[in-house]
């Protein structure tokens, strides 16, 4: 598998992770644990950036559509 292959697979997993973060910070959880996992979160995010700049070095820029919904898993 190439190099921008993997990048756009391990954004996915990164992606679905922050999705699922997203969830969760934003349910009815206590106030305590929202900060509790916090900077988890960021550093979620943290990763899903510097994972759109390495593929930017890589000569891919991501779209607007990429960066909120991912790579299709055949479009790799």
């Amino acid at each position: 598998m190439s190099i921008l292959k993997n990048l756009k697979a391990k954004y996915n997993e990164v992606l679905e992770r922050h999705n699922k973060g997203a969830a969760y910070l934003d349910s009815d959880v206590s106030l305590e644990q929202k900060e509790k996992w916090a900077p988890e979160f960021s550093d979620i995010v943290r990763s899903m950036n510097e994972l759109a700049g390495v593929m930017a070095k890589e000569g891919h820029t991501m779209t607007d559509d990429e960066i909120l919904k991912g790579f299709e898993e055949g479009n790799y």
